[in-house]
């Protein structure tokens, strides 16, 4: 089940100013019940439709904005939470001023999928930039790190061998490859993947996929790359195999424990 963030950040405003609102009557019963069963006395209610998902906008009990996604069998898939930016836990505020001291966070949201899913998503802007992306940074319940997307890098700080092959990698391995059809296995750097394989993920695994590994290994059909694809918060992840050549061998979606 895939939702982007951005997609509430953006549709709830308009829900409130009355546009593209439903009434009550318009919302399914199932789902309405759904919604009311969980949530008395809640204020400010406002439904929105969103292709097949209805988005329920509200304020609960202790004045918190939610936000949640229902199907329209009535089952609530995701519930989005606006938290204050003093509801930071101080390990989540050390990683970013350790790791990322050029950004400030401006937005906090606690989000809930299915009945495992459970981490804070932290927006940040980079405190020098014009006109800086959304960057987003993921926390689970205990305030590890979990993922950072859309990261801005100003040009000055861009590393200068970024997006260029690694001569002297490419000829170790087609050396090995030539000479013994085994290689000595290793993680492999994005860059250094061959451009099927970049090409294949592009079109295949868009954001909000990441690359979670890329390794080159030995198999009876000789060097393989395995490159594994992750949604943060799924239960599963894509176990991508290409042959030396960056053909394609095998897409697998395996679940982890």
């Amino acid at each position: 089940m895939k939702y982007n963030l951005f997609l509430i950040i953006l549709l709830i405003p308009f829900a409130m100013h009355g546009q593209d609102t439903l009434k009550t009557k318009e919302v399914p019963e199932n789902v309405r019940q759904s919604f009311e069963r969980r949530n008395r006395n809640v204020e400010n209610t406002v439904w929105v439709k969103e292709n097949d998902k209805y988005i329920v906008s509200y304020e609960n009990r202790r004045g918190i904005k939610e936000h949640k996604y229902y199907s329209k069998k009535g089952e609530m898939e995701k519930m989005v939470q606006k938290q204050s930016l003093d509801n930071i836990r101080d390990n989540m505020m050390e990683y970013i001023e350790d790791n990322y001291p050029r950004y400030e966070p401006y937005e906090m949201y606690y989000i809930e999928e299915g009945r495992r899913e459970r981490y804070y998503s932290i927006y940040m802007r980079h405190k020098k930039a014009d006109d800086p992306p959304k960057t987003e940074i993921q926390f689970n319940q205990s305030g590890q790190f979990i993922t950072i997307e859309n990261l801005y890098i100003p040009e000055q700080e861009n590393d200068e061998d970024e997006g260029k092959i690694d001569e002297d990698f490419a000829e170790q391995v087609d050396q090995e490859a030539d000479e013994l059809r085994r290689i000595e296995e290793r993680e492999v750097k994005k860059k250094n993947l061959p451009s099927n394989i970049l090409e294949y993920v592009d079109e295949l695994y868009p954001h909000p996929y990441r690359m979670k590994s890329a390794r080159l290994t030995n198999s009876e059909k000789g060097p393989m790359y395995i490159v594994i694809m992750k949604i943060q918060g799924k239960d599963h992840h894509y176990k991508l195999t290409f042959d030396y050549n960056g053909q394609i061998q095998k897409d697998e979606k395996i679940y982890e424990d």
